[in-house]
């Protein structure tokens, strides 16, 4: 079991753990009362998890794809999914057009973006080697995968600005936050 892969089901495994156990009743002065009426309602577990395993899975086998958790506020809980492809697996060299297998892979991210509409988005691609060469490249990929998501029916205004687009990969990262760092 790749050594990442190992991280995420240990990750989803501690999530599942973290909260109180799931009971039908507690016992509140001797009287049995329903456990939706002993206290405050258990929060929602995290999605991230699941998915990110579901994505792991899917991409056993196929170099240049990494899905990962991202994690925001230390040790408080997983709140992002990290997904990261190489540029080759998106675009060809010198092109900005997103490769037909490609599209698979974002598709997969197209219903549970449907499903969270609070969900934001940020893209972020490369340009072409060497770094610098054509530096509106970047912008046009990021701006592509953006546009293809928008295409399948997620909400242009959930997309935020990139951060960055130095980085040698395409980066999708997703968050229940209203922004990202």
């Amino acid at each position: 079991m790749p050594a990442l892969l190992r991280g995420v089901a240990l990750a989803a495994l501690c999530t599942a753990c973290a909260g109180p156990p799931g009971r039908a009743s507690d016992v509140e002065g001797g009287a049995r009362v329903p456990a939706a009426a002993a206290g405050p309602a258990a929060a929602e577990p995290s999605p991230w998890p699941a998915l990110v395993v579901q994505l792991q899975q899917d991409a056993a086998g196929l170099p240049g794809l990494q899905a990962g958790l991202i994690e925001e506020g230390g040790a408080s809980g997983l709140s992002g999914l990290d997904l990261r492809f190489s540029r080759e697996l998106i675009f060809e060299p010198g092109r900005s057009l997103i490769r037909p297998e490609a599209r698979e892979w974002l598709n997969r991210l197209v219903d549970p973006l449907l499903a969270q509409p609070r969900w934001l988005v940020v893209v972020e691609a490369p340009g072409d080697l060497p770094p610098g060469r054509e530096p509106w490249r970047a912008r046009d990929r990021a701006d592509a995968v953006r546009d293809y998501l928008v295409n399948q029916g997620v909400a242009a205004s959930r997309f935020l600005p990139p951060a960055s687009t130095e980085g040698p990969e395409v980066v999708v990262r997703i968050t229940g936050r209203r922004s990202m760092r």
